[in-house]
C-alpha cells in the first residue's frame, strides 16, 4: 500500500526527467529556494525522494513547493502520502487541510483537523488552520473561537 501510494504520489509531483541528474543535497534545494527558485528547488527533492522514498522531509518539501507554484492537486497527494505513512506528521495533516481549503473543500478539511486537534490540541498552528477552514465553513463564532484559542498560547509562548 505504502509503495502505492508514493508511485501515485510521484505521479503529481512532475516529470522525471531530472532524476538522472547528478546527485544534490537538501542544502542545495535549500539555497534554490531561498533565491527563488522553486522549480530548481523542487526537481533537487524530487531527486532526493527517488532515492530514498521514506525520506519524508524532501516529501514534504515538494509539497510545500506543489502549494507554493499553485499545484494544490499535487501537493495534498504528496502530503496525504507521507500523513498515511506517519499519521502523527502534524506538518503533512496541516500541509492536506490548507490544500483542501484552498480547493475549495473545507468541511473535508476539517474532518483532517479534528484529528490533528486530537493529537496537538493547544498547537497554535493546528487552532489557526481550524479556524482558517470554520471561517471558510461560513462558521464564523467557531473560527472565531479558534483564532483566540491560538492566539492565547502564541502569546503564552
Amino acid at each position: 500500500m505504502r509503495l502505492t501510494v508514493l508511485v501515485v504520489a510521484l505521479l503529481f509531483i512532475g516529470p522525471s526527467a531530472g532524476l538522472a541528474q547528478s546527485p544534490a543535497s537538501s542544502s542545495d534545494a535549500d539555497r534554490a529556494e531561498a533565491a527563488g527558485r522553486y522549480e530548481e528547488a523542487l526537481a533537487v527533492y524530487q531527486r532526493l525522494a527517488a532515492a530514498d522514498a521514506r525520506d519524508h522531509q524532501a516529501r514534504l518539501a515538494i509539497a510545500r513547493l506543489q502549494e507554493r507554484l499553485g499545484h494544490p492537486a499535487r501537493a495534498e497527494a504528496v502530503f496525504r502520502s507521507v500523513m498515511l505513512e506517519d499519521p502523527r506528521s502534524i506538518e503533512a495533516t496541516l500541509g492536506v487541510a490548507r490544500t483542501l481549503v484552498e480547493q475549495l473543500h473545507a468541511e473535508d478539511a476539517l474532518d483532517v483537523l479534528d484529528a490533528a486537534e486530537r493529537l496537538a490540541p493547544e498547537n497554535p498552528d493546528v487552532l489557526a488552520a481550524l479556524g482558517h477552514a470554520h471561517g471558510r465553513a461560513g462558521h464564523t463564532a467557531t473560527s472565531v473561537s479558534y483564532y483566540e484559542r491560538a492566539a492565547a498560547i502564541s502569546r503564552s509562548h
